[in-house]
């Protein structure tokens, strides 16, 4: 039987592969992942942009009490 369970460390690497040249020497650094999904929005239609909060809202587990969005 499959499963879509990952380990962590698979997870993790997956995600630096992803996320390319903006992961510097295997590490993600803040700014790293702001551009990544600053790249990702830009190629967002604006009629969707409700859309992507709510995906990254869920895909990091965080609700809108805990988290800013400048406009």
């Amino acid at each position: 039987m499959r499963t879509r369970e990952k380990k962590a460390e698979t997870v993790y690497n997956d995600f630096v592969t992803c996320i390319g040249a903006k992961a510097q020497g295997g590490y993600i650094t803040e700014a790293g992942f702001i551009d990544y999904y600053a790249d990702i929005n830009a190629c967002t239609p604006a009629e969707k942009d409700d859309y992507f909060i709510d995906m990254v809202l869920k895909t990091w587990g965080l609700n809108t009490d805990k988290v800013y969005v400048s406009a």
